[in-house]
């Protein structure tokens, strides 16, 4: 989302015990033992702690703009930028993250919907520093960062996608899943009158990009479009769906969790066999429980309908913002961390559907994040087993870029 430059806690601090963030196996197996937990000191520099199940919370630093670990202003014409949803290429053993709107070094000219950085280093614990950018010419070390979607309302393709969207003012992508070797790229097609003064925004559709040789180029996959509204403004048959996050499990099935437009609604879910992911008719939605607590499904266009008034298909109540799941092996749990009001929050559960948790509170937005928002994460942005983890938080004004935080659990 469009937003203007913003202030935070700059902290680069020193570096907790050495301990190398190798990328976790995707098995989601079992808590560590006491004998394997890591004995954390609480750094001098950590931020108010609001959950007893966190030992502290602290900033490492920028990931974006000139003041990063990169300076991507300089090297990809990435000065002001938000979000950054990242997912783990295993074959290139590379970690990518997906930003939002995004201004040039100056911060005002050369405005694209969306970038993609990526760092092929493994250590994340001295802060993510990016080592490469999707370019025109594909992997770059250097050179502007090129927007992956269409760009909305510009009757502009780019990168070969299919789809125009002349009732757009912008992408933002929602979350990026590979299966196999081929990466998916879930973005939302804000209106073009969808920015309100009350911070929300209308969402037109969720579409889907793919890429089948690494991020180099991207096609729409035709069939795959969840509405949210419909051109006269209408609601649609998905409006739950206009922001969604993949999430790869290990039962096969990617799971879908989807958001209206905007930060106060619930979270609703979908998900699909990985290997049928093109295939619409294929996907089914969460309706509740049965009386043993057994999750309800219904498939195709026909469960979107089912679900679309009921509050029983709600996984996560609202108010919800910008989603990101995981599997976090220490807490042997499902992860998922969002914006909850005036704070961003973590829950967990013991499978994709639920029941989650309560909600724990990682950060205070009107304090320790001035005006932030987003909290992303992957399997891999973590070390010994998922005790310590980072998440990328967004900063609004005035420095409109991204921080690596720092969580270590009990």
């Amino acid at each position: 989302m469009k937003r203007k430059l913003f202030a935070v806690l700059l902290v680069i601090a020193m570096l907790l015990c050495g301990c190398s963030a190798a990328p976790q196996s995707t098995s989601q197996s079992t808590t560590p033992s006491e004998s394997q937990k890591q004995g954390w000191q609480i750094p001098a520099d950590a931020l108010d702690n609001y959950s007893g199940e966190i030992l502290y919370v602290r900033e490492v630093g920028k990931v974006t703009g000139k003041d990063a670990f990169t300076d991507t202003a300089q090297r990809f014409d990435v000065g002001a930028t938000d979000l950054g949803f990242c997912y783990y290429d295993a074959q290139m053993q590379r970690l990518v993250t997906v930003f939002g709107d995004t201004f040039g070094a100056d911060m005002s000219a050369n405005w694209r919907s969306n970038v993609a950085l990526y760092t092929d280093q493994i250590d994340y614990s001295a802060g993510i520093a990016y080592t490469g950018a999707l370019t025109a010419a594909g992997h770059a070390e250097s050179g502007c960062a090129v927007q992956l979607t269409p760009n909305g309302g510009r009757g502009v393709l780019v990168q070969g996608s299919a789809a125009e969207t002349p009732k757009t003012s912008t992408c933002i992508p929602t979350g990026a899943v590979m299966v196999g070797n081929i990466t998916y790229l879930f973005y939302m097609e804000i209106d073009e009158n969808g920015f309100q003064d009350s911070g929300e925004w209308f969402v037109y559709c969720c579409r889907v990009l793919k890429s089948e040789d690494h991020g180099v180029s991207w096609t729409q996959v035709e069939g795959l479009t969840w509405q949210a509204r419909t051109e006269d403004g209408e609601t649609g048959l998905a409006p739950n769906f206009a922001q969604i996050y993949p999430f790869l499990a290990e039962d096969g099935y990617i799971y879908l969790y989807g958001i209206p437009g905007g930060r106060s609604g619930g979270t609703k879910l979908g998900r699909v066999e990985a290997e049928k992911i093109e295939d619409f008719s294929a996907y089914e939605y969460f309706t509740g429980y049965d009386s043993d607590g057994t999750p309800k499904w219904r498939a195709g266009s026909s469960g979107l309908s089912y679900i679309k008034q009921r509050d029983s298909a709600y996984v996560i109540d609202m108010p919800c913002g910008e989603m990101c799941v995981t599997y976090n092996a220490y807490l042997g749990k499902y992860l998922a961390l969002y914006q909850n009001g005036s704070s961003l929050v973590y829950r967990t559960a013991d499978n994709p559907w639920g029941p989650f948790s309560k909600p724990e509170t990682i950060l205070k937005t009107a304090t320790d994040v001035y005006l932030g928002y987003g909290a992303f994460t992957c399997q891999q942005m973590a070390d010994n087993g998922g005790q310590r983890i980072w998440i990328l938080v967004s900063e609004w004004w005035p420095i409109y870029n991204v921080s690596q935080i720092e969580i270590v659990f009990r």
